[in-house]
């Protein structure tokens, strides 16, 4: 039973960090996003005066939706992590109470 409980722990342990790794993934891509959004909007502004600001509105909005699919994304991420993280702690305490009990 000891045996089970390690290998669950540690499949949590690595379920984890591949969560942590997807998190620091996304929030890197939000950043990549964000900086090509910000560097993009001067271009924008120059089209707004040459009548072409039609497509600088229509970029905008598609950044945003790309900005709000991040940002559920990265909320899901977190939520599965703390979940991970519950399960990780619950995993270890039945561990400790198993080698507590021998």
């Amino acid at each position: 039973e000891s045996m089970g409980r390690q290998s669950e722990l540690e499949l949590a342990s690595a379920e984890l960090e591949r969560a942590q790794q997807r998190l620091a993934a996304l929030e890197m891509e939000k950043n990549q996003l964000q900086n090509k959004l910000m560097s993009a909007r001067p271009a924008d502004n120059l089209d707004w005066g040459s009548g072409g600001g039609n497509a600088g509105a229509v970029a905008g909005a598609g950044s945003s939706d790309v900005e709000e699919c991040l940002r559920a994304e990265l909320a899901h991420q977190r939520d599965i992590g703390s979940q991970l993280k519950a399960e990780l702690l619950r995993v270890r305490d039945e561990l400790d109470e198993a080698h507590s009990m021998r």
